[in-house]
């Protein structure tokens, strides 16, 4: 590992690089149609209106991460990864990603407190409580 940190210690270095990473998936999920958000084939040449489109997609990451969310704290992420594995398997974003895609032909039973969790989150996180304006 190359770096220009010649006083940092080697466990600083991978540290470091460890936190760098945590970005790389972010920008998977923004470009990559198949995990995220498929921006990467879009082609705008006005940078307003690219900056717009880059804020929808904020909010859009935002709001699904919060879906992923409220499913897991339902136990719902037990349905979306194989059965043998304790950790998340997959990032909130994704877990938004995969219910969002459910909700259409999901019973009733299990999108009314899905839906109650998101609200409620919405309610008590600060920034979008703000954004959504829900009291």
């Amino acid at each position: 590992m190359a770096t220009s940190k010649a006083d940092a210690s080697a466990r600083e270095i991978v540290n470091l690089y460890a936190r760098r990473w945590t970005i790389e998936p972010s920008f998977r999920d923004t470009k990559d149609l198949r995990f995220g958000m498929g921006l990467g084939a879009v082609r705008i040449g006005d940078p307003q209106r690219r900056d717009r489109l880059l804020l929808l997609n904020a909010f859009a990451v935002l709001f699904l991460t919060l879906l992923g969310e409220a499913g897991e704290a339902l136990g719902m992420d037990r349905h979306l990864k194989v059965n043998t594995a304790k950790r998340r398997t997959h990032s909130l974003f994704r877990q938004g990603c995969m219910l969002y895609d459910l909700i259409p032909a999901m019973p009733e039973p299990r999108l009314r407190p899905l839906i109650e969790r998101f609200l409620e989150m919405l309610k008590n996180k600060p920034i979008t409580a703000q954004l959504t304006n829900i009291a």
